[in-house]
C-alpha cells in the first residue's frame, strides 16, 4: 500500500476477500461448525451494546441514535453471510497480485454482510480508510 497503484490493489484483494468469504456460507452453513457459529444482525449487534453495564447508555444522543435506528434495523432482512469477524488487510494474504489466504479466524460468524466494514471509519483503518473501499464494496455487491 505504499503507491496509489499498490493502494488500489490492496483495496481490490480485501473486497474479492471478503467475497470469497462470503461465497463459503453456503458450504459452512451445511457442516457441522455452522451449529457453533454466531449469527450477528446489525438489530442484534445494537441491542447486545445496550445492556445497563454500558456507560453509553446513559448517554441522551446514544439513546435516541438507537431510537431510530431500531425500526430501521428491524426491517432489514439481508441474508447473513460466513466472515472471519475481522477485515483487516492483514488478514487477507497475497503473493503477487492474487489473494493466496485468510488468517485470524478468532471470531467467525454468520453475519451481515456490512459488519465488517464498520470498523473502517471508526478504527480509521488507514490508508484503506481513505479510499473508496466501502463505497466499491456497496456497489459491487447491489447496496445502496
Amino acid at each position: 500500500m505504499q503507491s496509489n497503484e499498490g493502494l488500489e490493489q490492496s483495496k481490490n484483494l480485501l473486497i474479492e476477500g471478503v467475497e470469497k468469504l462470503a461465497a463459503a456460507t453456503e458450504f459452512i452453513s451445511h457442516h457441522q461448525v455452522s451449529a457453533i457459529l454466531p449469527h450477528h444482525t446489525l438489530l442484534a449487534e445494537m441491542e447486545s451494546l445496550n445492556s445497563t453495564d454500558n456507560p453509553w447508555v446513559k448517554e441522551k444522543t446514544y439513546r435516541e441514535a438507537c431510537e431510530k435506528l431500531g425500526p430501521i434495523l428491524k426491517n432489514i432482512d439481508t441474508s447473513l453471510v460466513f466472515s472471519n469477524g475481522d477485515y483487516q488487510p492483514g488478514n487477507f494474504l497475497a503473493k503477487n497480485g492474487k489473494l493466496t489466504g485468510f488468517l485470524d479466524f478468532e471470531s467467525p460468524s454468520f453475519q451481515d454482510p456490512l459488519l465488517g466494514f464498520v470498523k473502517y471509519p471508526i478504527y480509521d483503518m488507514l490508508p484503506l480508510s481513505r479510499t473508496n473501499l466501502i463505497d466499491v464494496f456497496l456497489e459491487k455487491n447491489g447496496f445502496s
